[in-house]
């Protein structure tokens, strides 16, 4: 597939993928379950490779870089390596904003990525703090959407969700 391909050529995890009736999404990462370096510009340069390959059914990219749980969960008969988290969850929730065709990133991902992108920035985001959702408890998140990619690397563990299908 071109996300396999995508992930393959660039040492980027592909840690999950989930089917429903309207499409899917897969969960990959840079910098776990090993740290090869470079990870922003590694899973920027996927998720643009997979944005810019136009597949057939709408693909929507959010990335986001910072600390994960990361390790084996569930029974033994069942047991998966994956990451979870704050940065997961962020990551999720640029993908949700973002339109068919679009990656969102964080300031924070392009910032370690040492590249240079074709940007526009977006309102913010804002984030629980402390898991309470009320007003003073929100802090903002800026993202930019991102539509190219020059060379350029960093380290750090980042997470990016990808939603294939729906419109």
């Amino acid at each position: 597939s071109i996300v396999e391909a995508a992930c393959a050529a660039h040492d980027v995890a592909v840690l999950a993928t989930d089917v429903d009736g309207d499409g899917g999404k897969f969960l990959l990462a840079a910098g776990a379950p090993t740290e090869r370096g470079h990870n922003e510009a590694r899973m920027l340069a996927v998720a643009r490779r997979i944005v810019e390959a136009e597949p057939e059914i709408p693909v929507r990219v959010g990335v986001h870089r910072g600390p994960v749980f990361a390790g084996d969960v569930g029974p033994p008969y069942r047991r998966t390596y994956t990451v979870m988290g704050d940065t997961v969850n962020l990551a999720a929730r640029l993908m949700a904003s973002a339109s068919a065709g679009e990656l969102r990133a964080t300031n924070d991902v392009l910032d370690l990525a040492a590249s240079e992108f074709v940007t526009t920035k977006l309102p913010p985001f804002f984030r629980r703090q402390s898991g309470i959702a009320t007003a003073r408890r929100m802090s903002p998140i800026a993202c930019v959407r991102s539509w190219s990619v020059s060379s350029g690397f960093s380290r750090t563990w980042i997470s990016a969700l990808l939603r294939v299908g729906k419109r």
